[in-house]
Protein backbone atom coordinates (compact mmCIF):
# COMPACT_ATOMS: atom_id res chain seq x y z
CA UNK A 1 0.00 0.00 0.00
CA UNK A 2 1.73 3.68 -1.19
CA UNK A 3 1.67 6.48 1.02
CA UNK A 4 -0.42 9.49 -0.29
CA UNK A 5 1.29 12.31 -2.07
CA UNK A 6 1.82 16.10 0.04
CA UNK A 7 -1.11 17.06 -2.33
CA UNK A 8 -3.63 14.48 -1.75
CA UNK A 9 -3.27 15.31 2.19
CA UNK A 10 -3.59 18.99 1.89
CA UNK A 11 -6.53 18.25 -0.79
CA UNK A 12 -8.34 16.33 1.69
CA UNK A 13 -7.59 19.08 4.63
CA UNK A 14 -8.54 22.30 2.43
CA UNK A 15 -8.15 25.77 3.75
CA UNK A 16 -11.77 26.50 4.27
CA UNK A 17 -13.18 30.21 3.04
CA UNK A 18 -14.15 31.12 6.26
CA UNK A 19 -13.00 29.31 8.95
CA UNK A 20 -12.33 30.47 12.03
CA UNK A 21 -16.09 32.29 11.72
CA UNK A 22 -18.16 32.87 15.43
CA UNK A 23 -21.33 33.35 13.13
CA UNK A 24 -20.90 29.95 11.43
CA UNK A 25 -20.05 28.42 14.10
CA UNK A 26 -23.08 29.20 16.48
CA UNK A 27 -24.82 28.97 13.26
CA UNK A 28 -23.44 25.21 13.04
CA UNK A 29 -23.89 24.39 16.61
CA UNK A 30 -26.78 26.26 18.25
CA UNK A 31 -26.86 26.47 21.90
CA UNK A 32 -23.35 25.58 22.11
CA UNK A 33 -20.80 28.13 24.12
CA UNK A 34 -18.35 29.37 22.09
CA UNK A 35 -15.59 29.82 24.25
CA UNK A 36 -13.96 33.73 24.24
CA UNK A 37 -11.64 34.96 27.22
CA UNK A 38 -13.66 38.81 26.11
CA UNK A 39 -16.47 37.22 27.86
CA UNK A 40 -16.36 36.19 31.33
CA UNK A 41 -20.13 36.55 31.78
CA UNK A 42 -20.90 34.21 29.91
CA UNK A 43 -17.91 31.49 31.00
CA UNK A 44 -19.52 32.56 34.64
CA UNK A 45 -22.99 31.49 33.22
CA UNK A 46 -21.63 27.92 31.70
CA UNK A 47 -19.81 26.99 34.85
CA UNK A 48 -22.41 27.20 36.79
CA UNK A 49 -24.78 25.37 34.91
CA UNK A 50 -22.74 22.61 34.59
CA UNK A 51 -21.76 22.14 38.53
CA UNK A 52 -18.21 23.24 38.53
CA UNK A 53 -18.75 26.81 40.54
CA UNK A 54 -19.41 26.10 43.91
CA UNK A 55 -21.80 28.55 46.68
CA UNK A 56 -20.40 31.78 46.38
CA UNK A 57 -17.92 31.17 44.15
CA UNK A 58 -18.28 33.47 40.90
CA UNK A 59 -15.83 34.14 37.71
CA UNK A 60 -14.11 37.39 37.72
CA UNK A 61 -11.60 37.07 35.01
CA UNK A 62 -11.25 35.59 31.62
CA UNK A 63 -7.77 35.70 29.76
CA UNK A 64 -5.86 33.87 27.12
CA UNK A 65 -4.16 31.26 28.42
CA UNK A 66 -0.65 30.77 26.43
CA UNK A 67 -0.03 30.48 22.85
CA UNK A 68 -2.11 27.61 22.17
CA UNK A 69 -1.92 25.95 18.48
CA UNK A 70 -5.10 23.55 18.33
CA UNK A 71 -7.75 24.88 20.73
CA UNK A 72 -8.87 28.03 22.06
CA UNK A 73 -7.14 28.03 25.95
CA UNK A 74 -8.43 30.14 28.32
CA UNK A 75 -7.39 30.98 32.01
CA UNK A 76 -10.47 31.44 34.45
CA UNK A 77 -10.12 33.23 37.70
CA UNK A 78 -13.12 32.89 40.05
CA UNK A 79 -12.62 34.71 43.74
CA UNK A 80 -11.37 31.75 44.63
CA UNK A 81 -9.15 29.84 42.23
CA UNK A 82 -7.99 29.52 37.84
CA UNK A 83 -8.95 27.06 36.05
CA UNK A 84 -7.78 26.35 32.12
CA UNK A 85 -10.56 25.93 29.90
CA UNK A 86 -10.20 24.61 26.56
CA UNK A 87 -12.91 24.29 23.41
CA UNK A 88 -11.61 22.15 19.89
CA UNK A 89 -13.56 23.69 16.81
CA UNK A 90 -13.31 22.69 13.36
CA UNK A 91 -10.00 24.52 12.81
CA UNK A 92 -6.74 24.97 14.09
CA UNK A 93 -6.52 27.74 16.19
CA UNK A 94 -2.87 28.98 15.56
CA UNK A 95 -3.27 28.42 12.14
CA UNK A 96 -6.91 28.87 11.07
CA UNK A 97 -6.57 28.05 7.39
CA UNK A 98 -6.50 24.84 8.16
CA UNK A 99 -9.34 22.79 9.07
CA UNK A 100 -9.13 20.18 11.84
CA UNK A 101 -11.16 17.58 13.58
CA UNK A 102 -13.82 19.24 15.84
CA UNK A 103 -13.71 15.99 18.26
CA UNK A 104 -10.12 16.23 19.40
CA UNK A 105 -11.49 17.19 22.66
CA UNK A 106 -13.59 13.72 22.68
CA UNK A 107 -10.02 11.83 22.53
CA UNK A 108 -8.51 13.91 25.07
CA UNK A 109 -11.79 13.77 27.51
CA UNK A 110 -10.88 9.74 26.95
CA UNK A 111 -7.71 10.22 27.81
CA UNK A 112 -7.44 12.12 30.80
CA UNK A 113 -9.84 9.27 31.88
CA UNK A 114 -8.21 6.13 30.66
CA UNK A 115 -5.17 7.56 32.65
CA UNK A 116 -6.80 8.49 36.25
CA UNK A 117 -6.23 5.93 37.50
CA UNK A 118 -2.40 5.38 37.06
CA UNK A 119 -0.43 7.24 40.28
CA UNK A 120 2.91 8.17 37.66
CA UNK A 121 0.63 9.82 34.73
CA UNK A 122 -2.17 11.18 36.76
CA UNK A 123 0.58 12.85 38.98
CA UNK A 124 2.13 14.75 36.41
CA UNK A 125 -1.04 15.82 34.97
CA UNK A 126 -3.49 18.68 35.90
CA UNK A 127 -6.99 17.01 36.59
CA UNK A 128 -9.80 16.86 34.67
CA UNK A 129 -12.84 19.16 36.39
CA UNK A 130 -15.02 18.83 33.32
CA UNK A 131 -15.37 16.93 30.63
CA UNK A 132 -18.19 18.35 28.22
CA UNK A 133 -18.41 15.93 25.04
CA UNK A 134 -21.57 18.53 23.59
CA UNK A 135 -19.45 21.73 23.91
CA UNK A 136 -16.19 19.79 23.13
CA UNK A 137 -15.02 22.21 26.30
CA UNK A 138 -12.48 20.50 29.21
CA UNK A 139 -12.11 22.43 31.96
CA UNK A 140 -8.67 21.74 33.79
CA UNK A 141 -7.21 22.24 37.14
CA UNK A 142 -4.60 25.12 37.00
CA UNK A 143 -1.41 23.46 37.75
CA UNK A 144 1.24 25.93 36.98
CA UNK A 145 1.55 29.65 36.31
CA UNK A 146 1.45 28.80 32.37
CA UNK A 147 5.19 28.88 31.93
CA UNK A 148 6.20 26.09 29.68
CA UNK A 149 9.39 24.86 28.69
CA UNK A 150 9.90 26.21 25.30
CA UNK A 151 12.98 28.36 26.95
CA UNK A 152 15.50 25.57 26.24
CA UNK A 153 15.40 26.86 22.56
CA UNK A 154 16.59 30.18 23.95
CA UNK A 155 19.38 28.87 26.20
CA UNK A 156 17.28 27.23 29.33
CA UNK A 157 18.32 23.97 30.84
CA UNK A 158 16.26 21.59 31.49
CA UNK A 159 17.86 19.60 34.55
CA UNK A 160 18.35 15.85 35.00
CA UNK A 161 15.31 15.18 37.69
CA UNK A 162 12.70 16.63 34.84
CA UNK A 163 14.44 14.19 32.44
CA UNK A 164 13.69 11.29 34.24
CA UNK A 165 10.64 12.47 35.40
CA UNK A 166 9.39 12.48 31.32
CA UNK A 167 10.91 9.21 30.74
CA UNK A 168 9.09 7.77 33.81
CA UNK A 169 5.94 9.53 32.80
CA UNK A 170 6.42 7.88 29.44
CA UNK A 171 7.08 4.45 30.54
CA UNK A 172 3.71 4.21 32.57
CA UNK A 173 1.79 6.21 30.02
CA UNK A 174 3.16 3.36 27.27
CA UNK A 175 2.12 0.50 29.74
CA UNK A 176 -1.63 1.41 30.49
CA UNK A 177 -3.32 -0.12 27.43
CA UNK A 178 -1.72 -4.12 28.80
CA UNK A 179 -0.39 -4.90 25.59
CA UNK A 180 -3.80 -4.67 24.06
CA UNK A 181 -4.32 -3.30 20.44
CA UNK A 182 -7.28 -0.33 20.66
CA UNK A 183 -9.18 0.68 17.26
CA UNK A 184 -12.01 3.08 17.43
CA UNK A 185 -12.07 6.46 19.02
CA UNK A 186 -8.77 5.38 20.66
CA UNK A 187 -7.33 5.53 17.47
CA UNK A 188 -8.14 9.36 16.45
CA UNK A 189 -7.52 8.77 12.84
CA UNK A 190 -8.86 11.98 11.60
CA UNK A 191 -6.12 13.74 13.98
CA UNK A 192 -3.17 11.53 13.47
CA UNK A 193 -3.87 11.93 9.16
CA UNK A 194 -3.83 16.01 10.13
CA UNK A 195 -0.77 15.62 12.23
CA UNK A 196 0.70 13.47 9.56
CA UNK A 197 0.33 15.65 6.90
CA UNK A 198 1.98 18.43 9.01
CA UNK A 199 4.86 16.16 10.07
CA UNK A 200 5.55 13.88 7.38
CA UNK A 201 4.23 15.89 3.90
CA UNK A 202 3.59 19.40 3.77
CA UNK A 203 6.90 20.73 5.03
CA UNK A 204 8.60 18.66 2.26
CA UNK A 205 6.30 20.46 -0.55
CA UNK A 206 7.95 22.86 -2.25
CA UNK A 207 4.50 24.93 -3.03
CA UNK A 208 3.08 24.95 0.52
CA UNK A 209 2.60 28.10 1.53
CA UNK A 210 5.07 28.91 4.35
CA UNK A 211 7.21 31.66 4.07
CA UNK A 212 10.85 30.24 4.99
CA UNK A 213 12.91 33.51 4.08
CA UNK A 214 10.28 35.77 6.55
CA UNK A 215 10.97 33.11 9.32
CA UNK A 216 14.94 32.92 8.54
CA UNK A 217 16.83 33.93 5.76
CA UNK A 218 18.70 31.07 4.26
CA UNK A 219 16.20 28.42 5.40
CA UNK A 220 14.68 28.36 2.11
CA UNK A 221 18.35 26.72 0.93
CA UNK A 222 18.16 23.84 3.67
CA UNK A 223 14.68 22.94 2.83
CA UNK A 224 15.30 22.74 -0.61
CA UNK A 225 18.25 20.44 -0.03
CA UNK A 226 15.67 18.17 1.41
CA UNK A 227 12.75 18.06 -1.08
CA UNK A 228 15.38 17.25 -3.62
CA UNK A 229 16.54 14.28 -1.76
CA UNK A 230 14.14 11.44 -3.13
CA UNK A 231 15.49 8.60 -0.70
CA UNK A 232 14.57 11.03 2.22
CA UNK A 233 11.35 12.48 0.84
CA UNK A 234 9.88 8.59 0.21
CA UNK A 235 11.75 7.47 4.17
CA UNK A 236 10.06 10.38 5.98
CA UNK A 237 6.74 9.11 3.73
CA UNK A 238 7.09 5.50 4.35
CA UNK A 239 7.28 7.03 8.50
CA UNK A 240 4.61 8.42 7.98
CA UNK A 241 2.77 5.73 6.39
CA UNK A 242 3.85 2.46 8.38
CA UNK A 243 4.66 3.86 11.56
CA UNK A 244 2.69 6.93 12.77
CA UNK A 245 -0.52 5.68 11.30
CA UNK A 246 -0.02 1.79 12.43
CA UNK A 247 -1.83 0.52 14.83
CA UNK A 248 -0.11 -0.36 18.05
CA UNK A 249 -0.40 -1.43 21.81
CA UNK A 250 0.88 1.68 23.77
CA UNK A 251 -1.25 4.16 24.89
CA UNK A 252 0.84 7.54 22.84
CA UNK A 253 0.30 11.26 24.06
CA UNK A 254 1.04 12.06 20.36
CA UNK A 255 2.10 15.84 21.46
CA UNK A 256 5.26 15.29 23.47
CA UNK A 257 7.08 18.20 23.36
CA UNK A 258 8.03 21.21 25.60
CA UNK A 259 5.27 23.28 24.51
CA UNK A 260 3.05 20.68 26.28
CA UNK A 261 5.04 20.61 29.50
CA UNK A 262 4.27 23.03 32.04
CA UNK A 263 6.50 24.76 34.82
CA UNK A 264 5.24 23.53 38.58
CA UNK A 265 7.21 23.72 41.43
CA UNK A 266 7.83 19.62 41.78
CA UNK A 267 8.80 19.56 37.71
CA UNK A 268 7.16 19.36 34.73
CA UNK A 269 2.87 19.11 34.68
CA UNK A 270 2.23 17.43 30.84
CA UNK A 271 -0.76 18.85 28.97
CA UNK A 272 -2.08 18.68 25.45
CA UNK A 273 -2.81 15.09 24.70
CA UNK A 274 -6.05 16.01 22.12
CA UNK A 275 -3.20 14.01 19.49
CA UNK A 276 -3.27 10.85 21.76
CA UNK A 277 -3.59 7.36 20.14
CA UNK A 278 -2.96 3.44 20.58
CA UNK A 279 0.41 3.35 18.56
CA UNK A 280 4.12 2.62 18.17
CA UNK A 281 5.53 4.08 21.71
CA UNK A 282 8.89 5.17 19.51
CA UNK A 283 6.83 8.29 18.29
CA UNK A 284 6.88 10.22 22.12
CA UNK A 285 9.94 9.02 22.65
CA UNK A 286 11.58 9.88 19.08
CA UNK A 287 9.42 13.42 19.71
CA UNK A 288 11.54 14.35 22.81
CA UNK A 289 14.58 13.30 21.75
CA UNK A 290 14.01 15.55 18.91
CA UNK A 291 13.29 18.93 21.04
CA UNK A 292 16.05 18.00 23.35
CA UNK A 293 18.61 18.23 20.31
CA UNK A 294 16.60 21.38 19.04
CA UNK A 295 17.83 22.86 21.98
CA UNK A 296 21.47 21.90 21.82
CA UNK A 297 21.29 20.71 25.23
CA UNK A 298 24.31 18.48 26.25
CA UNK A 299 24.42 15.21 24.81
CA UNK A 300 24.11 13.27 27.64
CA UNK A 301 20.69 14.31 28.22
CA UNK A 302 19.07 12.28 25.56
CA UNK A 303 21.25 9.64 26.79
CA UNK A 304 20.05 10.00 30.23
CA UNK A 305 16.35 10.45 28.51
CA UNK A 306 16.80 7.13 26.55
CA UNK A 307 18.19 5.10 29.01
CA UNK A 308 15.88 6.09 31.75
CA UNK A 309 12.81 5.04 29.71
CA UNK A 310 11.53 1.49 30.08
CA UNK A 311 9.78 0.28 26.95
CA UNK A 312 6.47 -1.88 26.99
CA UNK A 313 6.22 -3.94 24.37
CA UNK A 314 7.81 -4.07 20.73
CA UNK A 315 10.56 -1.39 20.59
CA UNK A 316 13.09 -0.45 17.56
CA UNK A 317 15.35 1.77 18.51
CA UNK A 318 16.23 2.90 15.03
CA UNK A 319 12.32 4.19 14.57
CA UNK A 320 12.85 6.27 17.33
CA UNK A 321 16.26 7.80 16.18
CA UNK A 322 14.32 8.20 12.69
CA UNK A 323 10.85 10.03 14.06
CA UNK A 324 13.41 12.09 15.96
CA UNK A 325 15.21 13.18 12.55
CA UNK A 326 11.66 13.82 11.05
CA UNK A 327 10.57 16.03 13.70
CA UNK A 328 13.55 18.41 13.81
CA UNK A 329 12.93 18.88 10.22
CA UNK A 330 9.17 19.69 10.69
CA UNK A 331 9.79 22.08 13.03
CA UNK A 332 12.72 24.25 11.32
CA UNK A 333 10.80 23.97 7.37
CA UNK A 334 7.12 23.33 8.38
CA UNK A 335 4.43 25.40 9.68
CA UNK A 336 5.07 24.07 13.63
CA UNK A 337 7.53 26.52 14.25
CA UNK A 338 9.78 26.76 17.70
CA UNK A 339 10.50 30.09 19.43
CA UNK A 340 14.30 29.33 18.20
CA UNK A 341 16.92 31.70 19.89
CA UNK A 342 19.74 31.00 17.40
CA UNK A 343 20.27 32.10 13.47
CA UNK A 344 20.49 30.34 10.10
CA UNK A 345 23.89 28.52 10.70
CA UNK A 346 22.56 26.42 13.63
CA UNK A 347 19.51 25.54 11.71
CA UNK A 348 21.07 24.27 8.72
CA UNK A 349 23.02 21.95 10.64
CA UNK A 350 19.98 20.55 12.50
CA UNK A 351 18.42 20.05 9.16
CA UNK A 352 21.77 18.06 8.27
CA UNK A 353 21.26 15.93 11.45
CA UNK A 354 17.34 15.49 10.60
CA UNK A 355 18.69 13.82 7.10
CA UNK A 356 21.35 11.69 9.35
CA UNK A 357 19.03 10.63 11.70
CA UNK A 358 16.69 9.41 9.45
CA UNK A 359 19.01 7.90 6.62
CA UNK A 360 21.77 6.83 8.97
CA UNK A 361 20.14 6.34 12.22
CA UNK A 362 22.65 5.68 14.95
CA UNK A 363 22.80 6.15 18.85
CA UNK A 364 26.37 8.27 18.75
CA UNK A 365 24.16 10.96 17.21
CA UNK A 366 22.30 12.23 19.81
CA UNK A 367 25.34 14.05 20.72
CA UNK A 368 24.45 17.02 18.29
CA UNK A 369 25.83 18.06 14.69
Amino acid sequence: MSAPAASDLLRRFPASKRVGNRVDFEAAYPGILFLDPAEPQAMDAYLREAGVLEAGEMVVRAAKAGEATMNCTVRVTTNRRTMIAKQSRPWVEKHPQFSAPRDRALREIMFYELVANDPVVSRLMPELILGDRRARILVLEDVASGVDYTGIYRGETLDERAVDQLADYLTALHAILGGRVAIGELANREMRALTRAHMFFIPLQPENGLDLEGIEPGLTGGARTLREDEAFVTMVARLGHEVYMAEGTNLVHGDFFPGSFLRARQGPRIIDAECCFAGRSEFDVGVLLAHLLLGRLPGQLSDRFLERYQPSGRWDEVLVLRLAGVEIMRRLIGYDQLPLGYGIEPRLELLKLARRLVMDPQRDLIYGP
